[in-house]
């Protein structure tokens, strides 16, 4: 596979994956249940329509796209430099560890579900709610804790733009070291137990994940403009045959 063919599925991904988590998200009221409330709020939100298997499904399908879309990119600026760099030695480990975090962090939640829907008893003992708490808030700490790899590879991606040009300086230079460093800020929210600016809350999500699918959105919006004006700019096969 050329770097022409890796930007265009890293393009085509990048489109995608935003719309995934976007189905996710219109599954079920947004935002969130808060963190710290009783057990019956996460079981309302979650049990209906198979609200929970569902946004686990698309927010994998957007996480693993995610996760391709960086390594995609990696091997560019490998190819560019004609050696494997450090910089896209942190783009790919710190991908695929985001995606690793991400799933623990859905396979918690998912376990709420499971929980609610599998075990015929649940739900008569007032600590069975409290378990739920308990994941609910365990899941939405890991997806915060796992901001550090977003942070890394975005800092990644802005070092090996630097040296060896893909994307336009503003959005792999500027706008990526800014997404890296409001990921890293995000954590922070480790420190606020409720309200909108905790792990599950509205502000704190966007401000996490919102950068990260923006920033990929418009670097795929690119890509495919620049596959366009590329394939534009080459001459047809029939004037390569005859010249």
């Amino acid at each position: 596979m050329n770097e022409q063919a890796r930007l265009r599925y890293a393009g085509i991904l990048g489109v995608t994956a935003p719309l995934c988590l976007v189905a996710m998200l219109l599954l079920r009221p947004f935002p969130f249940p808060d963190n710290n409330v009783e057990g019956r709020v996460y079981l309302a939100y979650m049990l209906p329509f198979h609200a929970a298997e569902w946004q686990v499904v698309l927010s994998l399908l957007a996480f693993g796209s995610g996760m391709l879309i960086v390594l995609l990119l990696a091997l560019v600026y490998i190819e560019r430099a004609q050696r494997i760099t450090f910089s896209a030695l942190v783009m790919i480990a710190t991908s695929i560890g985001q995606f690793t975090m991400q799933a623990l962090a859905l396979a918690t939640f998912i376990g709420i579900a499971l929980l609610g829907r599998g075990y015929p008893a649940f739900g008569s003992h007032p600590a069975d709610y409290m378990l739920i708490t308990l994941l609910w808030n365990a899941s939405n700490l890991v997806w915060t804790m796992s901001a550090a790899f977003p942070a890394m590879t975005w800092l990644a991606i802005a070092s090996a733009n630097r040296n060896h040009q893909v994307l336009p300086k503003l959005l792999g230079g500027a706008l990526a070291t800014t997404v890296g460093v409001i990921n890293f800020a995000s954590i922070a929210a480790l420190f606020v137990p409720a309200g909108r600016w905790s792990p599950a809350g509205p502000y704190h999500f966007l401000l996490q994940s919102g950068t990260i699918w923006l920033w990929i959105l418009a670097t795929s919006l690119w890509l495919i403009w620049r596959g366009h004006r590329s394939a534009r700019g080459r001459p047809g096969l029939a004037a390569q045959l005859n010249p």
